[in-house]
């Protein structure tokens, strides 16, 4: 298996493939360092809008490229610092009333902009304590339920009723509960590309109506790619958008193993067998 990111290998292993660079650009495998050193892969500014890590001084260096503003107001790398020192830019209060760095002293400054009061009444930067602190400010109280730090005391009751389209998305899902229960009313778009399913569940059950969603399984290898990449169902396009994040694990658990067991022999001593070690990695 390749060290290297997934995505920048499978990028160049298969440069004339029919990758979605708009779901590329907005990938969490993507960082500016490999945007600046591959300008010529037709990156989408738009979307690069979305990806986590893009970092501000990126985006200032490059402000009359064509941002997604809606977007970049909303993006943890803009700090109310930054749009106060830059307060001209084209932002979209709006969407910034997701913005996860908020505070109340900068809506305090800025009250008067064209904020989104339910969606700042649910957004996790403000506590409980800090909303109804400040009641003077617009908050749709009615709504307070819906923020991450309500702790409600009384947690409604469960339902018997299974809804097989959520369960489609519940990453606690197995092959195994997939097969129980093959006539219910699925959603194989999100099963096929459900963390709990593997790759080794999908070859093995080739008779499920699997998606091209597969391709964005973050369960997805190498491998696959390889053995399945001319197939008519395989989707370049849902692979663009693959976080590849079981892959990522299993590079960090054998970087992990490359360098911890050598220290923990050399303070322990070689009584400890690598077997012992690789059971703590």
């Amino acid at each position: 298996m390749t060290e290297e990111n997934p995505l920048f290998f499978l990028l160049k292993k298969y440069p004339d493939a029919d990758w979605d660079m708009e779901l590329v650009s907005e990938n969490e495998n993507v960082t500016m360092k490999f945007v600046k050193s591959n300008p010529d892969l037709g990156w989408k500014v738009k979307y690069l809008s979305k990806n986590p890590n893009l970092i501000w001084d990126f985006v200032k260096k490059r402000v009359f490229s064509d941002w997604d503003w809606v977007e970049l107001s909303m993006h943890p790398c803009v700090t109310p610092e930054i749009v106060e020192r830059n307060h001209t830019m084209r932002w979209f209060w709006p969407s910034m009333s997701c913005n996860p760095n908020l505070t109340i002293e900068f809506l305090r400054k800025f009250k008067h902009r064209d904020w989104n009061w339910l969606i700042l009444t649910k957004n996790a930067a403000f506590t409980i304590e800090m909303i109804l602190s400040n009641r003077d400010l617009p908050w749709k109280l009615d709504f307070l339920c819906k923020n991450p730090n309500y702790k409600s005391q009384h947690k409604p009751a469960s339902s018997s009723y299974v809804n097989f389209d959520d369960l489609s998305r519940d990453p606690k899902l197995t092959i195994e509960i997939v097969k129980k229960f093959p006539a219910e009313n699925w959603s194989w778009y999100h099963v096929s590309k459900n963390e709990g399913i593997t790759m080794k569940d999908i070859q093995e059950n080739p008779d499920l109506p699997w998606k091209e969603t597969v391709a964005e399984n973050p369960n997805m290898t190498l491998e696959y790619v390889d053995a399945h990449h001319d197939d008519p169902n395989f989707s370049f396009k849902f692979l663009s958008a693959n976080k590849f994040t079981k892959m990522k694990e299993r590079q960090m658990r054998i970087k992990d193993r490359k360098t911890v067991y050598p220290l923990m022999v050399k303070k322990m001593g070689k009584v400890m067998s690598r077997h012992i070690v690789e059971t703590y990695l």
